[in-house]
């Protein structure tokens, strides 16, 4: 008999803590080819997400921002729809139509930064915004603290333990080298007979 389990969780979010976990933030945008971007703002038909400091700012849309919205969402639909053939909800009254003003990454600039190597993101100017369907924003994150990102000056932004990274890769490598010696002794046992 089959048992029920908890497969994944579905968290429904206010659009502000969405705000908050993705304005300002590192994601990967036009799938099924991700590409890297940097989430400037985000709309929605009454309102627009943006960060001013360290807060996040609502405000509602004016009438010459409703129709840039519709905009938005006509060119994103063109887009995603009838270049890719992903159909994202767009019916009127959706509640997920939000909209994502990205900075596309333009490239990577190598510099040296207190004595390491730090790669500089170039992203696009502010004036050069690319609208993308807020469903299809995939978010950035490190597993096992296997990714690490410098900052400008150097630093890590992520404090990652080092010493758990080496202790896991050598387990694997100590796994990989028993299994190659395992197949070896076989492959000779065979041999053999």
């Amino acid at each position: 008999m089959w048992e029920r389990e908890i497969v994944f969780v579905l968290f429904l979010k206010d659009m502000l803590e969405v705000a908050f976990d993705l304005i300002d933030k590192e994601v990967h945008v036009d799938w099924p080819i991700l590409k890297r971007a940097l989430v400037h703002s985000i709309w929605t038909p009454n309102k627009k997400y943006t960060k001013e400091g360290e807060d996040i700012v609502c405000e509602e849309l004016t009438e010459e921002e409703q129709s840039l919205y519709d905009g938005y969402v006509m060119s994103t639909r063109k887009r995603e729809f009838e270049r890719y053939g992903i159909e994202v909800n767009t019916n009127a009254g959706a509640p997920n139509k939000a909209v994502a003003l990205v900075r596309r990454m333009l490239g990577v600039q190598y510099g040296v930064k207190k004595r390491k190597v730090v790669a500089i993101r170039q992203w696009c100017a502010v004036d050069d915004l690319r609208p993308v369907s807020l469903n299809l924003v995939v978010q950035v994150s490190c597993i096992l603290g296997h990714c690490s990102v410098m900052n400008d000056e150097g630093e890590n932004n992520k404090n990652i333990n080092t010493n758990v990274i080496i202790i896991i890769d050598i387990v694997i490598i100590v796994i990989i080298i028993f299994i190659i010696v395992l197949l070896t002794v076989f492959c000779t046992c065979l041999g053999d007979i």
